[in-house]
């Protein structure tokens, strides 16, 4: 075993690095600069959707960082949008620029501040009730432990390998994903096109749906009935492994008795950069409540709308754009049943739809093997986290 982390010098980040907040101008940023927002960078992070920007596109002041930052989302911490890109550009202000100096390797220093005890640390550091953020302050305040510079290397070195290896089953479970759309345009059409084959009802006329409460001061206990979050939607399936939210029985099975879901229930994020999210509840997953910005589902009759065509149809770009169009001018969706009463369904028949259902569980079979494959990978980087940290890697 090698020296414990205790033995490792601590250091506030503030001496080993610099959080840059350099800002640019909108007149200042230059055509063909990339830009960087929260909506841009993921929890697993990465990028998406970096796309380069004119002069004048941007209408507010935003931060310049290079290729030697560490970039770090200091609103709602607990996404851990933190990562290292490999090109200059400018970000949101919501996104702090690390730079670090000569004592800290920027690899070791990414891997401790993305393990989730730094992220839960964050998320406990944070002020705001309904934009919680991290100011640059109490970040500089982070205790960094500071083994030599080589074996700071090493260890980098050690994780991002590993974290090579699920994030190429995570690119692999992403096209799969992609498939899905193509699956259900492959039986169905384009729904968009074949509006006036299939017969169209009202959401609200086939479909059962409900949102969860709108609470904003949870009183949680240290067990009892699981409160569900948005993030537990985690690659199609709910992830209640690590949940720390609970309600008391006697709340959850009185105040809030209506809002707990059911077996086959699909429920649904409904806000904010995961809304679209679904998960299939089942019955290792109860008892679990309802919580705010999210919707459960389930078809009225199954022999009119199967559960499969109901899944497929509320991940359908026919089902996304109305949305869309439903909340045009908002910074980020945010929908619920005022919105979903106001969606049309395309019906195909039932043996159409039945067909479906078996394609679509050979699919599902395909991709939760995949899926086991990453939580296998994700378990593994863990464990080698954990390990680095406390020097036992």
């Amino acid at each position: 075993m090698r020296n414990s982390e205790k033995l490792w010098p601590h250091i506030p980040l503030g001496e080993l690095a610099e959080i840059e907040r350099n800002a640019v101008s909108p007149e200042n940023i230059k055509s063909g600069t990339k830009y960087v927002g929260l909506e841009n960078m993921t929890s697993s992070g990465s990028f998406v959707g970096v796309a380069e920007v004119a002069t004048g596109d941007l209408a507010s002041t935003k931060f310049a960082f290079t290729d030697r930052h560490i970039l770090y989302g200091k609103l709602r911490p607990y996404l851990a949008k933190i990562a290292r890109p490999r090109f200059p550009g400018v970000c949101s202000t919501d996104i702090l620029p690390i730079l670090p100096g000569s004592k800290v390797d920027p690899g070791f220093l990414l891997h401790f501040l993305r393990q989730p005890r730094m992220v839960d640390y964050a998320s406990s550091k944070t002020t705001g009730a309904n934009l919680p953020r991290l100011s640059p302050k109490a970040l500089a305040e982070f205790e960094i432990p500071l083994p030599s510079l080589s074996e700071q290397k090493r260890i980098a070195d050690i994780l991002d390998k590993a974290d090579s290896i699920r994030r190429k089953r995570q690119q692999a479970i992403n096209e799969l994903q992609k498939l899905d759309n193509c699956l259900f345009e492959e039986t169905f059409g384009s729904l968009a096109q074949e509006i006036n084959q299939w017969p169209t009802a009202l959401l609200d006329d086939v479909l059962f749906f409900q949102e969860g409460p709108g609470v904003r001061n949870w009183q949680f206990t240290d067990s009892g009935v699981k409160l569900l979050n948005v993030r537990n939607l985690v690659d199609g399936r709910l992830e209640l492994g690590n949940t720390d939210r609970f309600l008391s029985e006697e709340e959850a099975y009185g105040k809030y008795r209506h809002f707990l879901v059911e077996t086959d229930d699909l429920v649904m994020a409904t806000s904010g950069v995961t809304w679209g999210k679904t998960a299939w509840v089942n019955s290792s997953h109860l008892p679990l409540c309802m919580n705010t910005s999210t919707v459960r589902f389930r078809p009225l009759n199954e022999e009119r709308v199967t559960r499969s065509y109901m899944h497929a149809f509320l991940k359908s770009r026919f089902f996304t754009r109305q949305i869309d169009r439903l909340v045009t001018g908002s910074a980020q969706p945010n929908f619920g049943p005022s919105h979903l009463k106001q969606v049309e369904m395309t019906i195909p028949d039932l043996e159409s739809q039945l067909q479906y259902q078996q394609r679509f569980k050979r699919f599902t079979a395909l991709l939760d093997k995949n899926i086991n494959v990453l939580h296998s990978a994700n378990n593994l980087f863990n464990s080698l986290v954990q390990r680095a940290f406390t020097g036992e890697l």
